[in-house]
């Protein structure tokens, strides 16, 4: 079965499995719920409230299923320079589903089923997230209209780097995707009008470079440094560039 095909169905999975509460609300008692901000200083860890959440420590989370899930819309989550460890017994780092207005910055994600993992969350913003070392998919999204994959790495995991599923209009621009199992960025069938613009790829066990719409040219590549694409064709010709 296509590498795709399972991490689609285990993202179906993923979608159903409950966590629980935790964490500490540290100011913005008087103001809106929008103004909130919230330290997380223990996992697993659910975000119901709206507002800026801030990752105080490095935190393990083994068997805990998911480390941080977003269940609210307008969230802010800044992961700074700490670490979420799932020892390869988590299903993900992050989790999203139906929500909007939602951001993810920072910090290291690694040995996880999915390192971040979002469905249906239109215009969300992954910035400068370091989903590497073990995980089996670092950045996966899907039905995530508008999105902006920014400025990520993705390195050595065991399938894909960065996966994108259904997500039009979606912006992947200056991320790196090195030594990963199986594709280093791939776009799958659904995910048309994208922008895929200085990316690095290389090292990928399958293609640095992957695009499940050709051969018709319906997302834009441009000025990424890569080897190997699933046209064949290398950089500098056809629709990955």
């Amino acid at each position: 079965m296509d590498s795709r095909m399972r991490g689609t169905r285990a993202r179906q999975v993923a979608l159903a499995t409950a966590v629980t509460l935790g964490g500490v609300l540290v100011m913005g008692g008087a103001g809106t719920a929008e103004a909130a901000t919230f330290r997380i200083r223990s996992c697993p860890y659910t975000i119901n409230t709206p507002g800026t959440y801030v990752l105080a420590t490095d935190l393990i989370c083994p068997g805990l299923g998911r480390a941080v899930t977003v269940a609210a819309n307008n969230v802010r989550l800044l992961l700074g320079s700490h670490t979420l460890d799932g020892q390869n017994l988590g299903d993900a780092g992050i989790f999203a589903e139906g929500v909007t207005g939602l951001s993810v910055e920072g910090g290291t994600l690694t040995r996880f089923d999915y390192g971040v993992s979002l469905g249906d969350t239109p215009g969300a913003r992954v910035l400068g997230v370091n989903a590497s070392g073990g995980n089996e998919f670092g950045i996966s999204v899907g039905g995530c209209a508008g999105c902006r994959i920014v400025g990520n790495r993705t390195n050595g995991n065991e399938e894909d780097g960065i996966d994108v599923l259904s997500s039009p209009d979606a912006r992947i621009i200056r991320n790196t995707a090195t030594d990963n199992g199986f594709d280093g960025i791939a776009i799958v069938e659904g995910s048309t009008g994208d922008r895929l613009k200085r990316n690095r790829a290389a090292g990928s066990g399958h293609f640095d470079l992957y695009d499940g719409n050709l051969p018709t040219c319906v997302n834009t590549w441009r000025r990424n440094r890569f080897t190997t694409d699933n046209e064949g064709d290398g950089p500098g010709r056809g629709c990955i560039r």
